[in-house]
């Protein structure tokens, strides 16, 4: 099962650090965005943010990343494929941000344990350019599925990632 929830932004709104007018950083919206997600949906949270390449690049100014670093996961033939990213990644002159923290990141319900835990709390970036510019898709993909197969994700931080 699949939640989806789409959210918009004017991107020549924001500067070249990734602040809009006010001063506020993107990911402080990406945060905003987030937490309407949880209000609409309660018993879940986001894990995955879709953009197109543009998008990903102001939400990567905007965490000061450094310029080595490039965020998001390309789809592959339309597919969320982490492992072929991996693959294609070794061959990069960047290295690849696959998630970074949830808004929730400190109160994240682990449904499994049935209890809060605190630690990191991915939101896994993917790059999908059919997406337009100042489009941004949050999505809880659910991950109770039995013919899922947990794949480990490389990020500086034990995220977990799940795939079909």
């Amino acid at each position: 099962m699949e939640i989806k929830e789409t959210y918009y932004f004017v991107p020549e709104d924001f500067d070249t650090k990734g602040r809009n007018r006010e001063g506020k950083k993107f990911r402080d919206i990406v945060k905003d965005f987030e937490h309407d997600f949880h209000r609409c949906h309660p018993l879940h949270y986001a894990t995955f943010l879709f953009a197109n390449n543009v998008s990903m690049r102001i939400l990567q100014h905007s965490c000061d990343a450094a310029s080595h670093l490039a965020y998001g996961m390309d789809l592959i033939d339309g597919e969320f494929d982490p492992e072929r990213n991996f693959k294609i990644g070794a061959y990069s002159e960047y290295i690849t941000v696959y998630g970074i923290e949830s808004a929730f990141s400190q109160v994240a319900y682990m449904e499994k344990e049935g209890e809060y835990k605190d630690g990191a709390y991915p939101l896994t970036l993917v790059i999908d350019d059919k997406l337009g510019g100042g489009v941004i898709e949050l999505k809880n993909i659910d991950d109770n599925d039995d013919d899922l197969e947990e794949v480990n994700v490389p990020v500086g931080v034990d995220v977990k990632v799940f795939t079909h």
